[in-house]
């Protein structure tokens, strides 16, 4: 009998001193988790979540200062020629002076000098040969989707001692029964506007 109770009282004690160990492990790491989390060293998932503010990527402007969701003219203030009878358009700066306009011809300036060109447009039939010119080939491009030739000439042109024009650019391209040659003058490469003028280029019907 004496021997039954004391092994009773034995595993008794075991117990107790398991739970006084086990709830002694749980309460330290319970007290390191809240250290750490008040220390800044770690969070659970949970809390990020809560204390993270979600933003909206479209409200952060961008590296021009538009946001992602909002739109934005590129061709502010600039105009747009249209040619319903050779079929094409394009925009270009409204601070260009409009040379001429007709007789196949469209003509750009920047100042009103007889002799300055900043862009020449030279429209024509199915007959004309636009790639009879002294500028060097340089590649293929497109213009308006339409596979086109792209010319340069470093030295410029002269048609007589009182016309002589800069450097330029020549690109002919064919459009159904039409031929055109838009020439950019100035350098024999494109400036960034005349690429931006060239880029707005399309073809009507």
């Amino acid at each position: 009998m004496n021997k039954k109770i004391a092994s009773e009282i034995a595993i008794g004690i075991f117990v107790l001193v398991a739970v006084l160990i086990g709830s002694s492990i749980w309460f330290a790491g319970k007290e390191n988790n809240v250290e750490k989390i008040e220390t800044g060293k770690i969070t659970s998932v949970e809390d990020v979540k809560n204390d993270i503010d979600i933003i909206d990527d479209t409200s952060i402007p961008n590296d021009r200062g538009i946001s992602p969701g909002s739109s934005i003219n590129e061709n502010a203030e600039w105009q747009t020629y249209r040619n319903e009878v050779y079929g094409f358009e394009f925009n270009y700066p409204s601070v260009l002076i409009v040379k001429a306009d007709g007789g196949g011809y469209f003509r750009l300036g920047k100042t009103k000098e007889t002799n300055e060109t900043y862009l020449e447009i030279i429209f024509g039939e199915e007959s004309s040969d636009f790639d009879n010119t002294q500028a060097g080939y340089v590649d293929s491009i497109l213009i308006g989707g339409i596979p086109a030739r792209k010319f340069s000439d470093s030295e410029g042109l002269c048609d007589g001692p009182d016309l002589c024009l800069p450097a330029y650019v020549q690109i002919n391209v064919a459009y159904k029964t039409k031929k055109y040659a838009l020439i950019f003058y100035g350098s024999a490469d494109l400036s960034e506007e005349q690429q931006q003028i060239l880029s707005t280029f399309k073809f009507i019907d």
